[in-house]
């Protein structure tokens, strides 16, 4: 065997070796590419979910802020409500009685046997008694036209004395059907006390 032969073989065998070894990196490259497109595909994906729950996250808080201001604000209403509309039994009561019966005598109709009832909210006992409330139903059997007890019921919801017209029950009217006879539930409420509020059944 010739020089040029055996110089012939080495480089094939080289060659061969070259090949192999550049075989060898494009597979460990393009393994290497594929593992870091998958691993870029689940960070974008990771961050894209992060940035979902953050947005939900963002939405949330506002809806709760928004709520919290809400819950301000009707606490400072009922506040408001409490201490200068409501007031306590003692303060309010006589001024209710005027007011309805003003209304009653403005409107031109007949009242008959006014009857009272009490009620503590709410129950059972919850909180402290400034917390609490006295409901005052007032029964008013009425005789009058049906435009007079329209409009009484109108100035009993337009009234200062926060009344509210909780039953209507027509029980009939005279030959002429002019003149009805009824009788209206009104209530109102006021801040409890331990003084003015009714014994609650054990």
């Amino acid at each position: 065997m010739n020089l040029d032969q055996i110089l012939f073989r080495r480089l094939a065998l080289v060659l061969g070796a070259g090949t192999a070894v550049v075989a060898l990196n494009v597979g460990l490259y393009a393994f290497g590419v594929s593992k870091l497109d998958a691993h870029t595909k689940a960070m974008k994906e990771t961050v894209e979910a992060n940035r979902k729950a953050l947005r939900e996250m963002e939405a949330e808080h506002k809806k709760l802020s928004e709520a919290a201001e809400r819950l301000v604000v009707n606490r400072k209403v009922m506040e408001e409500l409490r201490d200068k509309v409501l007031l306590t039994q003692e303060q309010r009561l006589v001024a209710v009685q005027t007011e309805i019966q003003r209304l009653v005598e403005a409107n031109g109709l007949d009242l008959q046997n006014v009857g009272y009832s009490y009620e503590l909210l709410p129950r059972p006992p919850l909180g402290p008694w400034a917390n609490r409330y006295l409901r005052l139903t007032v029964q008013l059997p009425l005789g009058g036209t049906y435009p007079a007890v329209k409009a009484f019921i109108r100035d009993l919801l337009a009234s200062p004395q926060f009344l509210s017209v909780d039953e209507l029950a027509l029980s009939g009217g005279t030959q002429t059907g002019v003149l009805l006879r009824m009788n209206l539930q009104v209530s109102t409420a006021f801040v409890a006390s331990e003084e003015t509020a009714p014994e609650e059944a054990p």
